[in-house]
């Protein structure tokens, strides 16, 4: 194994530093130091320290990258972190660089996968501060990215958070309803679907009904947890109790009463009385336990806390 490459004389004089003193060196070693593991650490004092001043080397930096593409930032991460140091002090003239940047993909050997994803979610999220309607529009792109990474669901994961924040919600409705399902199965990545699912609440009732029949059955945890962040705004108590009863995605499950208990919602709470008093799956009943100890003073609550903790002891448990 070859030896580990020393720090350069910079970073370690960065670390020595604080203050104004270290921001100065950062932003210096941020417009000119080769080695790259001082530009990160630069990045990170001027992220943590934004400043104005820093932004002529953030801009040139990440100009020059971007002309070298891979030769010199192979999967965009040092791009990425310049993006996140620069948020706090972009302007509207730095709009043209960060929609190159949203555009950007690069497939790299030996796959040829595509690795720009976190380079468009970051440009995306800047454009939002200094161009938000202009954000929205690429966000609007960006939740359908075919190239959107399977591991991370960036940066359509990103996008589908910026449009729920401006209140955006026909793409999102759009997505859960047609795209996810016209995707083959081998490219849908159901946290995307998810945020969709979430982001929709206070759309009207009729919607949300389609959605549970299009989804209520599905066997992807990640999308159930999804509908119900939506459905349990409304009043599909039919639908609810027959995932409590039916279910053996435990940790769906726990993650429902959870939310019931922490609701105190009438509807919801009668819910948990049903279960704390018929549920014979012992997993369940130790979850609905755990989830009524967490419901905090609720006459009710307490009522089926006793009522699961007897039939518990009962079965000893």
């Amino acid at each position: 194994m070859p030896p580990r490459a020393r720090p350069s004389p910079k970073q370690e004089q960065l670390k020595q530093l604080s203050g104004a003193a270290q921001t100065r060196l950062a932003i210096e070693i941020v417009a000119g130091e080769k080695d790259t593991r001082a530009v990160r650490a630069a990045l990170t004092v001027l992220a943590e320290r934004p400043i104005p001043e820093a932004r002529p080397a953030l801009v040139g930096r990440f100009e020059q990258l971007m002309a070298e593409g891979v030769k010199r930032d192979a999967g965009a991460y040092l791009r990425a972190a310049i993006l996140t140091a620069l948020r706090p002090v972009a302007l509207p003239e730095d709009a043209p660089m960060l929609e190159r940047a949203a555009r950007t993909y690069e497939f790299l050997p030996p796959a040829r996968s595509e690795e720009a994803h976190q380079l468009r979610s970051g440009a995306l999220v800047v454009v939002n501060e200094i161009e938000p309607k202009l954000a929205g529009l690429h966000a609007v792109r960006l939740l359908a990215d075919p190239h959107t990474s399977r591991l991370s669901g960036e940066p359509a994961l990103t996008a589908a958070r910026l449009l729920a924040a401006h209140e955006l919600f026909h793409p999102l409705y759009h997505y859960a309803l047609h795209h996810y399902g016209l995707q083959p199965p081998e490219q849908r990545i159901p946290e995307v679907l998810a945020e969709c699912l979430k982001s929709l609440a206070g759309m009207p009732a009729s919607l949300v009904a389609e959605l549970v029949e299009k989804y209520g059955g599905s066997d992807n945890e990640v999308v159930l947890v999804g509908l119900l962040d939506l459905v349990l705004e409304y009043e599909p108590v039919d639908f609810v109790r027959g995932l409590m009863r039916e279910t053996r995605k435990y940790a769906v499950y726990h993650y429902l009463v959870t939310r019931l208990a922490a609701s105190h919602a009438a509807r919801w709470t009668a819910l948990l009385a049903e279960a704390a008093a018929q549920e014979r799956d012992d997993r369940k009943l130790a979850l609905v336990e755990e989830a009524l100890e967490l419901g905090g003073p609720d006459r009710k609550l307490t009522e089926a806390l006793e009522t699961v903790r007897r039939r518990r002891a009962g079965r000893g448990l």
